[in-house]
């Protein structure tokens, strides 16, 4: 009982830290809804996302030089590269578009 005590508290914190808004950037799909097909790159290594489900999910990523990688699930890998100010453009499954930083 302990364990699901420490654990329920590992997720209320993470949930809260995810929670500020202080230098997140925001990215949405280009003619997608703004509610589900968005991307917040919460701080150097977490982001945000919407899942079919709809289920909103903190993740890992990395960065490096104009390519972002999400890693979904701990194991599947997708990506995002920035082709123009603003604007990155995600390979299909995942993120098939353009998303435009808000």
């Amino acid at each position: 009982m302990k364990k699901f005590g420490l654990m329920l508290v590992a997720a209320v914190v993470l949930l809260l830290t995810g929670c500020n808004r202080d230098g997140v950037v925001r990215y949405e799909l280009v003619d997608g809804d703004p509610e589900v097909d968005f991307l917040e790159i919460l701080n150097d290594s977490l982001c945000r996302y919407t899942v079919p489900g709809p289920l909103t999910v903190v993740g890992p990523y990395t960065k490096q030089g104009d390519t972002y990688t999400l890693i979904i699930n701990g194991v599947v890998e997708a990506r995002l590269h920035k082709f123009e100010r603003g604007k990155l453009i995600g390979e299909p499954p995942f993120f098939d578009g353009v998303w435009e930083k808000k």
